[in-house]
């Protein structure tokens, strides 16, 4: 049986060993850059970090409280951020998540699925 985090839908594993969490949850430089560019403060780097790797990762965007403490302490070192940097809220700042969630899409060449999705879609199935 494959395992939940490969399957149609992935989730984030409870527990990752190091060799996961440094594969899939490292930024690289240019990442860092698009992070700095796009966000302000650590609150904003380190929210954006998540939003960015938990897109890779998983596909979507899942809520940042359900991100797993180690991904988020393993982004703040890299970040050179402490890694008890709160979160953007998001109930009282969903302007910034989303704002966030967009330079996500833009930076990795996705779209939502009401925004041109369905013939991204199409267009990769007939290619496969």
């Amino acid at each position: 049986m494959a395992s939940l985090d490969r399957t149609a839908y992935p989730r984030i594993g409870k527990r990752l060993n190091d060799k996961e969490l440094e594969a899939g949850y490292t930024l690289s430089e240019p990442e860092g850059r698009f992070i700095r560019g796009q966000s302000r403060g650590d609150t904003g780097h380190l929210s954006l970090a998540m939003v960015l790797k938990t897109r890779q990762q998983v596909g979507y965007f899942p809520p940042l409280a359900d991100v797993p403490d180690q991904i988020r302490v393993h982004l703040a070192k890299g970040l050179g951020i402490p890694d008890h940097t709160p979160l953007v809220d998001e109930v009282r700042r969903p302007a910034t998540l989303h704002r966030y969630r967009t330079a996500v899409r833009t930076q990795l060449g996705s779209r939502p699925y009401f925004d041109g999705g369905e013939e991204m879609v199409i267009a990769s199935v007939r290619h496969s």
